[in-house]
Parts: structure tokens; sequence; C-alpha cells
């Protein structure tokens, strides 16, 4: 979890240079697996909210523009299927006092580990 100030928002962890802990030799390795964080990119609310950051994280994904058009019906399913998984996670690691345990709980669910 990452704290944004006045709320929490889950995020994979990262390597040094900022690359996914699941990417590499140029794939993801957990794929079939993928996390909702990756499925619902780039309709992220963080990306959506202001055009010029829609074109500047365009400008770093050369993936944007590309492949087949969503509607706006399904973006905001992806926007709500992340964001009731990670109020679901915030609620689990609240009531638990070991948040490992609860990570390693949710690694074991999504078959991760």
């Amino acid at each position: 979890m990452v704290n944004m100030g006045s709320y929490y928002r889950l995020s994979l962890k990262e390597k040094e240079n900022f690359d996914c802990i699941f990417w590499e030799n140029g794939g993801c390795r957990v794929y079939i697996h993928k996390p909702l964080q990756c499925s619902s990119f780039p309709f992220w609310n963080s990306l959506l909210s202001s055009e010029s950051l829609w074109l500047e994280q365009k400008k770093l994904c050369p993936g944007i523009g590309k492949g087949r058009t969503f509607s706006f019906t399904e973006i905001e399913r992806l926007r709500e299927e992340q964001l009731g998984q990670e109020l679901l996670t915030i609620q689990r690691i609240q009531n638990c006092e070991n948040e490992d345990a609860v990570f390693l709980r949710l690694g074991k669910e999504l078959n991760l580990i």
C-alpha cells in the first residue's frame, strides 16, 4: 500500500528501476493471473483526471492509442473493479495485525506463490 496523503493506494512493488516485480526477460511472469492494477491500465483515475496527464502518459507508454477502443461503459467497469479490489484488500489489512500475512494470503489466492 502506498500512502498518498489523504488515502492509501494499492500498488505492486517495483524494482529499483521502477519496473514491476513480475516483469522479467521482456514479459510478465504472472500474465495469466494478471493483477487488476495491470489489467485496468491505463484507465486509472489518476490518468483519467485530466487530458494533459493522459497525453503525458501516452508519450511514456507505446500501447496507449493502439489496439481496440474501449467504450465508456467498459472503462467504468474496470475502474469499479479496481476500486472494489483495493477496498477489499485495505479492509483485510485493517482487520489483520500482520500486513505480510494478508499479502501472503492474497498471493496464494491468486496462485502467485
